[in-house]
């Protein structure tokens, strides 16, 4: 990835599994398609998303998980992780509200 030469290879994590596929430069960005193989443990919450897409662009030298940085990517597989990031965060929100309420009145 540093020299953006063509290529594939495969990050497997214990959460997930990523497919990585180089290829090429564009206006000098090296661009880098990810594709989500095998979602494993953990409550991400991935499991319909073996399959999906995503392409990443990042300045030429720089090596990097892409997956890890989303601002850097678009494709279904960057909408539909953030849809779930949203959703988790919205779940959590209205879980913990009286909490916030609670601490909120404190604060004063």
């Amino acid at each position: 990835m540093s020299k953006c030469s063509k290529a594939t290879f495969v990050n497997d994590e214990p959460e997930a599994s990523w497919g990585y596929k180089i290829l090429g430069i564009e206006d000098r960005e090296c661009i880098v398609n990810v594709r989500l193989l095998m979602a494993k443990k953990g409550e991400l919450g991935v499991n319909e998303l073996v399959g999906h897409e995503m392409q990443c662009s990042y300045p030429k030298g720089m090596v990097a998980y892409v997956e890890k940085d989303l601002s850097k990517c678009h494709g279904l597989l960057k909408e539909e992780l953030q849809t779930i990031v949203i959703t988790k965060l919205h779940t959590y929100i209205l879980e913990n509200l009286g909490k916030f309420d609670e601490s909120l009145s404190k604060v004063v």
